[in-house]
């Protein structure tokens, strides 16, 4: 088996290390710099977009943090809120309440001052009756006639002392 691959050839390796070398040069003259300068490139682009994506997610975390305060400000406030508008309802209902008992006690007063006003006129009545039966009563027993002023003095004497009495009234 001949293979020139695997044959060892002085000169084969001499002019294939000296085109490796002339290669290698001409690489480094002209693509080394090229590459070199892309791959820096490269991994400066990558270090910005890293360094984008920490700014990004720091301010995303402040704007978080920021809501949540606004959330938790609001829920606070909705909450102030409920409490004032129940406290309020609970002063109207109280002063209704304190309204409608002074509106009873108002009825309720107007109604003793009318009953009042009703039985004085009743004793009135009563004693203009009885003081009419009084002189009938005298008139038949006496069987004398007195004149009306006569009459108007005795009921008011009459009257005078009915008052007095201890169940009598003013």
């Amino acid at each position: 088996m001949d293979n020139p691959l695997v044959r060892f050839d002085p000169g084969l390796l001499i002019w294939t290390v000296l085109t490796f070398g002339a290669l290698l040069a001409v690489l480094r003259w002209k693509a080394w710099g090229p590459i070199v300068g892309a791959i820096e490139r490269r991994e400066k682009a990558i270090r910005d977009a890293i360094d984008a994506a920490r700014s990004q997610r720091d301010e995303a975390m402040r704007v978080l943090e920021d809501n949540k305060r606004a959330l938790e400000e609001a829920r606070l406030e909705t909450a102030r809120m409920i409490e004032q508008g129940r406290k309020d309802a609970e002063a109207a209902r109280a002063e209704l309440i304190d309204k409608a008992r002074a509106d009873a006690a108002g009825v309720v007063e107007q109604g003793r001052h009318q009953i009042e006003r009703e039985t004085r006129a009743a004793v009135q009545q009563l004693r203009g009756e009885a003081a009419n039966l009084a002189v009938l009563a005298a008139g038949r027993i006496v069987k004398v006639s007195l004149d009306d002023a006569a009459q108007k003095r005795i009921v008011e004497e009459c009257l005078d002392e009915i008052s007095k009495l201890p169940g009598g009234s003013n």
